[in-house]
């Protein structure tokens, strides 16, 4: 499917975008240009979901792939833009069609609200996703 492939080829360009970031700062550069690349990245994802991605199968895969996709660049956002792009995610998976789905897709979100390895830790919010 286009549409599919559009998305997984946006989701390599936010990686790459977040390992630019990731090399000029172990660089000593400042690679904060990246993180709005970055995030456009995210939000033309976003779009696309909405407006073309009909199928739940489909649906669900990307969810799952933009969860792995921000845990892997998630210190690349400040901390605000991070919170932003977990809780559409996140609101997302809480709308899937199919409950096995839908609960599936939400634990994996209570991920990108508690990790020690990204670095964001909210306790509150991982356990909300649980319930």
């Amino acid at each position: 499917d286009d549409v599919e492939q559009t998305i997984k080829c946006t989701l390599n360009a936010v990686t790459a975008a977040s390992s630019c970031f990731f090399v000029a700062a172990q660089g000593g550069f400042d690679g904060g240009e990246f993180a709005p690349v970055a995030y456009e990245f995210f939000t033309e994802i976003f779009n696309i979901y909405e407006s073309s991605i009909l199928e739940s199968n489909i649906q669900q895969k990307i969810l799952v792939d933009l969860v792995g996709t921000l845990l892997v660049s998630a210190k690349c956002f400040s901390q605000s833009d991070y919170e932003s792009l977990i809780t559409k995610v996140t609101q997302y998976s809480a709308r899937l069609v199919k409950k096995t789905d839908q609960c599936k897709t939400v634990m994996l979100c209570s991920h990108l609200f508690y990790s020690e390895e990204t670095g964001y830790t909210n306790s509150k919010r991982a356990l909300e996703c649980l319930q």
